[in-house]
């Protein structure tokens, strides 16, 4: 049976590849009356090629040489599709389900993603805010700006990310330490900081900083 899963934003069906009728099957179910369109297939073949209207060639499915594989569909929408192959090991690492979903919404609050659209989002404005000071500061040498107008804004949504997150307030000041202190993780080294028992807590990429913030 076919099953949805969720990469970053975006929706896919997953299939497990068994046989050519169950891979028939599945595809039908998901792609409808417009099945023509996209799949062509032999009636004794072990292969359904499928076309993906990104990639610029048809991916071939064999039953046989990607037996055990999981094969996702991704709807473009006007009876369009992109199609992935993966390892049991590559879709478990990439993807997860609807319980899993509904888990971690309900524990951690935000996904990983939504983490680090809303950083990359502050940072991209703290930039355009540098800029514009600097900007300010040529036309009258010698003066000092002080017109960083979003900094309300910028304290008001990561209050706003923290309390969604749950976040304690040690873990609160370890998330602003990264941003601030450590130049958005740009200086932290795999040392930076330790846990009580003198244990390094490697923060060195936004995931290790997810993962640590979201953690027991």
């Amino acid at each position: 049976m076919h099953k949805k899963v969720f990469k970053g934003d975006k929706e896919y069906y997953a299939i497990y590849i068994e046989d050519i009728n169950s891979l028939i099957g599945e595809l039908t179910d998901i792609i409808g009356t417009t099945r023509k369109k996209v799949m062509d297939y032999g009636q004794f073949d072990n292969y359904v090629t499928l076309n993906d209207c990104y990639k610029g060639f048809n991916v071939i499915v064999d039953t046989v040489k990607h037996h055990n594989m999981y094969l996702t569909v991704y709807d473009n929408g006007h009876d369009t599709y992109s199609f992935d192959l993966y390892t049991e090991e590559e879709f478990n690492n990439n993807f997860i389900d609807e319980i899993e979903l509904k888990e971690i919404r309900e524990t951690n609050g935000i996904l990983f993603y939504e983490f680090k659209e809303t950083l990359d989002f502050i940072k991209e404005q703290d930039n355009k805010m540098n800029d514009f000071c600097d900007a300010l500061e040529q036309l009258s040498p010698g003066e000092y700006c002080n017109c960083f107008l979003y900094n309300k804004y910028e304290e008001k949504l990561l209050d706003m990310m923290c309390k969604a997150m749950r976040l304690s307030e040690s873990k609160i000041d370890i998330l602003m330490w990264w941003l601030y202190d450590m130049d958005w993780g740009s200086r932290i080294t795999e040392n930076s900081l330790q846990d009580e028992k003198g244990n390094n807590i490697n923060l060195t990429t936004i995931e290790k900083l997810y993962n640590y913030l979201v953690g027991e």
